[in-house]
């Protein structure tokens, strides 16, 4: 039997040509190009492609007709900084340590788009944020990139609403401009426009939102910001609402209407990208759409993101579209990690064996191929907290999460500065996909085995962090020691 590597290798061969390949020399056609757009803050039940009862991505949901669709992909921390890293490197955040603000990548992890660079790809990326930029070490690979300043003045938060159109521009002259050199292509695209502050451009806004809630959303809003510190994020729970003297209820339903009109907008221009890449490069390119984190309107007690490990956070958007190589019009329900992308993506475009053989993620194309066969993994996420942060109290809290089946276990070892959460949170999301009832008690067995199989994972990938800063144990918080030693992990 035909071994999987050689049969996509094969179907690589037999794919028919781009307009871009037509004289390639004979014996083999270049592998196929690449367009990978990361939609920031992008939560997947937001989206009509995964069954939101608003059309908010028609493109994506009829190109869904024509790819594959992962139904429970999760991300591996709830903001971008980390969730970033672990998409680039496949690894968790224990392991890489880019957890923080101001932390970056080391430059001897490989990250995939070195691996496309190294064979044989031009390399370009585009980002209307600045933490994916070259101050994080997150640009490793690419031959041409376009900052967040040039884009949106590298404010993600006041000018995020418009990026994927900004965006547009950039990519559509960097393509006119280029020249052919014979290289496939890949093409890294990433758009802020679901962050907050949602500001979608009209046509959109006049779809979803009623426009007199406008001004007094943005009054609303500017009086709950003077309840915070003046730090990023937008992040704001009961106590602001109530400091701030703003009605919840109106307030969240006029933010949902507004996202909802980003998430509108940016399919929009995705759509108007793909077109364009498919002029350029005929209809056999490979298109990749994720996201890094969702976003929360008050399901528990919050807005915004980065403070919690609910499947608002974490669960994301994963659609592969590979004419020739993937089954077209398939659902994947299996659950599936962010880590997965950079294996997968290497193996769709025949350059597995040049990936680094440690990475933690996995193929999926097995799963496409034979989901029998296929043996789930838990997928873990974690979230850190900046100590500054908790200072000003605002801090994020440390928790570590796990999927197995339908449970979905979060512990809780340092709660977030501004509400309290319980040590164990367990949710049946086969019955209980909102995660509104914590079921730790009642299924107490249940919980300790995932706890254990949690905060296991989390130590080992610790214990093999790269980088040249390697963790001390005494850098991480007196909460995670104390599991760790309960655990025998540490003595």
């Amino acid at each position: 039997m035909t071994s999987r590597p050689l049969r996509l290798l094969l179907l690589l061969a037999l794919a028919p040509l781009s307009a871009a390949a037509a004289d390639d020399p004979p014996g083999g056609a270049r592998p196929r190009n690449v367009l990978f757009y990361l939609v920031d803050t992008c939560r997947a039940d937001r989206m009509g492609l995964y069954g939101h009862e608003r059309e908010t991505t028609p493109f994506l949901s009829k190109l869904a007709d024509r790819s594959i669709v992962f139904d429970r992909c999760y991300a591996q921390a709830p903001w971008t900084k980390p969730s970033m890293a672990s998409i680039l490197t496949s690894r968790p955040p224990p392991e890489h340590g880019v957890v923080t603000l101001f932390g970056r990548l080391a430059d001897e992890v490989v990250t995939f788009p070195e691996v496309l660079h190294e064979g044989g790809y031009a390399t370009a990326g585009f980002s209307a944020n600045p933490i994916m930029g070259r101050w994080s070490h997150y640009t490793q690979g690419f031959e041409w990139f376009t900052e967040s300043g040039e884009v949106n003045r590298a404010d993600p938060i006041h000018h995020a609403s418009g990026s994927a159109k900004a965006l547009n521009e950039h990519v559509f002259r960097w393509l006119d401009r280029r020249e052919d050199d014979g290289r496939p292509i890949f093409l890294y695209v990433h758009s802020v426009d679901p962050h907050e502050e949602y500001e979608p451009a009209a046509p959109f806004r006049a779809e979803y939102a009623d426009p007199a809630r406008d001004d007094p959303y943005r009054e609303e809003w500017k009086a709950l910001l003077a309840t915070r510190p003046g730090i990023p994020g937008n992040h704001v729970t009961a106590r602001n609402f109530e400091e701030a003297g703003v009605d919840v209820e109106p307030f969240i339903a006029h933010g949902r209407d507004l996202y909802d009109a980003d998430v509108r907008a940016n399919d929009h221009e995705i759509e108007r990208l793909f077109e364009r890449c498919r002029e350029a490069w005929g209809d056999d390119f490979v298109f990749v759409l994720t996201s890094d984190h969702g976003e929360e309107f008050y399901e528990h007690g919050g807005t915004s993101h980065g403070y919690s490990l609910y499947d608002e956070m974490i669960h994301v958007p994963l659609l592969i579209h590979a004419p020739g190589l993937l089954p077209e019009a398939a659902r994947v329900r299996s659950p599936v990690r962010s880590i997965d992308i950079y294996p997968t993506l290497l193996e769709l475009v025949g350059l597995e064996a040049a990936g680094p053989d440690d990475l933690r993620g996995r193929s999926l194309l097995p799963l496409v191929e034979d989901p029998r066969s296929w043996k789930d993994e838990p997928a873990f996420a974690e979230k850190v907290e900046d100590e500054s942060a908790r200072i000003l109290h605002e801090g994020a809290g440390i928790a570590v999460s796990i999927v197995r089946g339908k449970w979905k276990l979060v512990v809780n070892l340092r709660s977030p500065s501004f509400f309290d959460l319980p040590p164990l949170e367990l949710y049946d999301l086969s019955v209980d996909p909102r995660e509104e009832r914590n079921v730790a008690d009642d299924h107490a067995t249940v919980a300790r085995e995932l706890r254990d199989e949690a905060l296991r994972w989390s130590a080992t990938h610790v214990g093999h962090r790269v980088g040249a800063d390697d963790l001390d144990p005494e850098d991480l918080p007196e909460e995670l020691l104390a599991e760790l030693r309960a655990l025998g992990y540490l003595k």
